[in-house]
């Protein structure tokens, strides 16, 4: 079959991962802006979340 469609069996058998639901991130991030007067800029609220298990980049922290 693979043959045919000229795909290799890999590409055949590929399962594209999920992605991950960001939403306890971006709950995270708004309770800490709305915490800090609106205020903290991205870095500062980046840093607390840096050690934790939303190892993010600072374009997804801007985004929200």
């Amino acid at each position: 079959m693979c043959r045919i469609l000229g795909l290799s069996r890999q590409s055949y058998y590929y399962q594209s991962k999920p992605k991950k639901d960001e939403s306890e991130l971006e709950e995270a991030v708004a309770e800490e802006f709305i915490r800090s007067r609106k205020a903290y800029g991205s870095r500062k609220i980046k840093k607390p979340y840096q050690n934790e298990a939303f190892r993010s980049a600072d374009e997804k922290l801007v985004e929200s």
